[in-house]
């Protein structure tokens, strides 16, 4: 399998993966985690479930976010993260940016489909996910993440993951990217960065970090690429 063109899937946990990949023009068509509130737990809970849940009008609930933003969002309660990857008061999958019970609900079908059908697609797929944390990785979350995409990619030909994680850090000259491949196909990116990853647009989507971001992108797809001409990937 040559690695040409591989297309990259935004997977949460929240927009700033799919605004970094769209910026630099990769490939990346909206996936149903790509604009939400998510983690790797719900992830993997509608993978197993083969999406069906997802728009179940059974679980779809319009609550306030809880965040002190004055908002109301649409949860599904059939997904529920575990406290080790809660962010905020919500344990639910977050659609924040669509009503899965008006006229967003066929764009969101959509994105379902997209995702079934990509599973058998022969086209190399990069998987990006950001991890939300200021420190990095923790032990036990960094297992839970390395199992789930284990999971993920065994689920979908040719597949591939790179989970970006945030350390901060006091000085500019220690910025930096830390990469770490537990597996020839799952990347674990450490940015070490002087600003949190979060308020407004810019800082939310890490522009400050860009340079850092794309290095780490273009690194990963070198790698995957390198591993499969080699055939060391499983």
């Amino acid at each position: 399998m040559l690695f040409m063109n591989p297309v990259w899937l935004s997977l949460g946990e929240n927009c700033m993966p799919l605004h970094l990949l769209r910026r630099h023009g990769l490939p990346s068509p909206s996936t149903p985690f790509s604009s939400a509130r998510c983690c790797i737990e719900h992830i993997i809970q509608l993978e197993q479930a083969n999406y069906v849940p997802f728009l179940s009008e059974n679980y779809l609930v319009k609550m306030a976010s809880g965040r002190n933003d004055g908002k109301s969002y649409y949860y599904n309660t059939f997904l529920r993260a575990l406290q080790d990857f809660r962010h905020g008061p919500s344990e639910f999958f977050e659609f924040s940016h669509h009503n899965p019970l008006g006229a967003d609900r066929a764009v969101l079908s959509r994105r379902v489909e997209r995702m079934i059908q990509l599973r058998h697609s022969s086209s190399p797929k990069i998987f990006v996910y950001n991890h939300r944390s200021s420190q990095g990785y923790e032990a036990r979350k960094a297992a839970t993440l390395y199992k789930a995409f284990k999971q993920l990619t065994a689920l979908y030909n040719d597949s591939f993951a790179v989970c970006i994680s945030q350390a901060l850090v006091d000085c500019r000259l220690a910025r930096g990217i830390s990469l770490r491949y537990p597996k020839p196909n799952i990347c674990f990116a450490t940015i070490s960065s002087t600003k949190l990853w979060g308020g407004e647009p810019d800082t939310f989507n890490a522009m400050h970090d860009d340079d850092l971001l794309w290095s780490l992108l273009n690194s990963a797809r070198a790698y995957f690429s390198h591993s499969t001409s080699s055939g060391c990937f499983s």
